[in-house]
């Protein structure tokens, strides 16, 4: 290919921008963290030089001239050639240092430089010991048993010696990683163009084999206890949630029974091997539910924890004795319980902070957890003793933590799971605008009346927060740590923003004073949800079980009045710019306007977990529909007709998204996912347990 062709200029644009992440023979390139990892270690390189490794890694064993690496590095700064050969000249050097790396770069004449990925071979070691080298052995023989002695005694924050290694990093997701008992196997779900599909890896001598095709959704697979089956769920092309089996060698599936439609959340097979332990979810929004599966009868039975809290992960020891799970009872918030297998006691309480859980799993001596949160901001890797809430960090695990699987050699699967979005405006004719851009996860940004400034919420500083966009300056405006903020709208003052958050009694509002920077919360607003200016009068609605139903209600911050809005039930309110009040109700699909104290539905689609998802003008009702084949779309449904005017795709649209309209009715924004990936790390440690 010439080096000053048009489609290798618009490979290195398109990969630059959305590939944040890449596999480089025998190491890894992060531009999150500007990181080259690589089994023995990590590089960390400044910002410029590891842009230039990875605008020639995108096209690697092509010429990349000179200018095109200014325009990929430094945008439109003048820079002069010095800086493109003081970044080679670096990464030269790291190339010199580390040639397990597998990597060089050559320079083109009068052109510019390519990236070659070399071979790299391993010497055999000896197969006989000098004296010397048993001296060393013996030496490291013996301070390694030492230390599994002190190892019984040593508390967690002293367990300093993991070592971490990049198992699977591609271009596609590598996801739920499963180890087995004897350290052998790992079994995980890879992405396909239309799903997922079950692999299982050797660590012995790195063989990989598919066991299903991946023409559906296969996720969550789990070792049998005889390490002979792996049991995994599927989401077929009608969306049915069915859970099946296939053989470790490959072979037939055999398919045992159905579960809920969103998939499963997590899996374990109980150590007798007579019972699958599932969670799985009707939708997105509703809660998990904790499921057993006796194998010989295929019988189903949910069982109840707490009533009505959702069950988010599941773990079951080695030893077939103890069960632990994360119960949800507020979006963002989740706490570790435990008890005895087979379930014959009250739950034992371990965690009471509000933070978030991806993973969890016991240690392999079963005294301890260990579990992915987001405690500290970012999701790390958390060690916790069984007895007491005592949660120390794994420094060696990276972020991003998610799914974790242990086996009985203290080896740690860790799945590094990224997901970021952004926020765009989409006009009526289809074009797209970035309002927000994909700094972590952002949502439901709205601009203020008076054009001044952009609220959202985010979760760059680790937990869902509320954030102030003016100008190119952001400001936290919060600071919960972890109970998410779910949903905010400006007075038409704009002087303060009202915004909603999931507490322990349930949601309640709370006033940010943009003048005063300061956060209040009126009484009437400790049981509110979702919370609405009205356009004309600036009181406050807002969904609310204070009269025991969802209905709604509105507040004056003037004369302090309460009064109940609905009586057929409400939880999500809009006012339109005539006074028009629509609303969703709870456990319902559909959407609602009241007219002079009586109702109408007016929509009959709109889903339950889409309480968000919709917006209102004079003239229209702009709402999310779910299209399985198509993706989701925006429908433009006209108020005067009572018909829909148009669809246009709302393309990766982030479930939970909270569609706003700009001040001028012609856009909808929206929050759209820009990037999802996901990477499996092993963790070594003769000390793993050591508690």
């Amino acid at each position: 290919m010439n080096a000053k062709d048009p489609a290798l200029n618009s490979a290195i644009d398109v990969k630059t921008s959305n590939s944040h992440e890449l596999s480089l023979n025998y190491c890894r390139l992060s531009l999150s963290d500007n990181t080259l990892y690589f089994k023995d270690g990590q590089i960390k390189l400044e910002p410029k030089v590891i842009r230039v490794l990875h605008c020639l890694a995108t096209v690697s064993g092509e010429v990349v001239i000179r200018e095109q690496l200014i325009t990929a590095v430094w945008k439109d700064q003048v820079v002069s050639d010095d800086a493109i050969t003081r970044c080679i000249s670096i990464l030269r050097k790291h190339f010199k240092q580390h040639p397990e790396l597998g990597l060089s770069i050559e320079t083109i004449a009068k052109q510019g430089y390519r990236l070659n990925q070399i071979t790299v071979t391993q010497e055999t070691p000896p197969s006989l010991l000098s004296r010397h080298y048993r001296v060393v052995a013996i030496s490291v023989a013996l301070v390694t048993f030492l230390l599994l002695l002190l190892s019984q005694w040593l508390p967690v924050d002293q367990e300093k010696n993991w070592e971490r290694s990049i198992l699977l990093a591609s271009e596609a997701k590598e996801r739920y990683p499963n180890l087995s008992q004897s350290g052998h196997w790992l079994t995980y779900a890879r992405s396909h163009q239309n799903g997922m599909a079950i692999y299982v890896k050797s660590l012995t001598d790195e063989g990989i084999q598919q066991l299903t095709t991946g023409e559906f959704y296969d996720h969550q697979p789990t070792f049998s206890p005889d390490q002979k089956r792996i049991a995994f769920a599927r989401i077929t092309a009608t969306q049915q949630c069915e859970i099946w089996t296939v053989p470790l060698i490959g072979g037939p599936e055999k398919k045992l029974a159905s579960c809920q439609p969103q998939g499963v959340y997590d899996m374990s097979w109980a150590a007798d091997g007579q019972e699958l332990l599932y969670i799985d979810r009707q939708h997105p929004m509703a809660p998990g539910r904790l499921n057993r599966l006796h194998l010989p009868t295929l019988t189903q039975q949910v069982i109840n924890i707490q009533s009505g809290v959702g069950v988010d992960d599941l773990a079951l020891s080695a030893d077939g004795q103890q069960i632990a799970v994360t119960l949800s009872p507020l979006p963002g918030v989740e706490d570790i319980y435990l008890n005895s297998f087979p379930i014959n006691a009250p739950w034992k309480r371990l965690s009471k902070e509000h933070t978030k859980v991806h993973g969890l799993a016991f240690a392999a001596d079963n005294r301890s957890l260990f579990f992915t949160s987001n405690r500290r901001g970012p999701f790390f890797l958390w060690q916790t003793p069984l007895s007491k809430w005592e949660p120390k960090n794994i420094h060696s695990a990276l972020p991003n933590g998610d799914e974790i699987s242990i086996n009985a050699q203290h080896t740690i699967a860790l799945e590094r799971w990224t997901e970021n979005s952004e926020v765009v405006a989409l006009a009526h004719d289809g074009t797209e605008l970035n309002i927000i851009a994909d700094k972590q996860m952002n949502w439901q940004a709205q601009q203020a009346p008076d054009n001044k400034a952009t609220a959202f919420i985010s979760d760059r500083s680790g937990t869902a927060e509320l954030w102030l966009q003016k100008g190119s300056e952001y400001h936290q405006l919060t600071q919960f740590n972890g109970p998410w903020i779910l949903s905010f709208d400006w007075s038409p003052d704009s002087r303060e923003i009202a915004f909603s958050v999931a507490e322990a009694k349930g949601y309640s509002v709370y006033l940010y004073n943009l003048d005063t920077q300061r956060l209040t919360q009126p009484q009437p607003l400790k049981n509110a949800y979702a919370p609405f200016w009205h356009p004309v009068s600036g009181e406050l609605y807002f969904g609310s079980t204070r009269s025991g139903d969802w209905q709604i209600w509105r507040w004056s911050p003037i004369s302090q009045e309460l009064q109940k809005v609905t009586q057929q039930g409400g939880k999500v309110v809009k006012i339109s710019a005539d006074g028009s009040l629509f609303y969703t109700k709870a456990n319902q699909t559909g959407l609602w306007l009241q007219n002079q104290s009586q109702e109408q539905q007016v929509l009959q689609q709109l889903a339950v977990f889409d309480e968000a998802n919709w917006a209102v003008t004079n003239t229209d009702i702009f709402w999310v529909k779910r299209d399985f084949q198509h993706g989701s779309l925006l429908i433009q449904h006209s108020r005067a007709s009572n018909s829909e005017v148009k669809q246009l795709p709302l393309n990766n649209l982030l479930y939970f998204s909270g569609l706003k309209l700009s001040r001028d009715k012609q856009q909808i924004w929206y929050a759209r996912i820009t990037r999802e990936d996901s990477d499996i790390d092993l963790l070594h440690s003769e000390m793993a347990n050591a508690l």
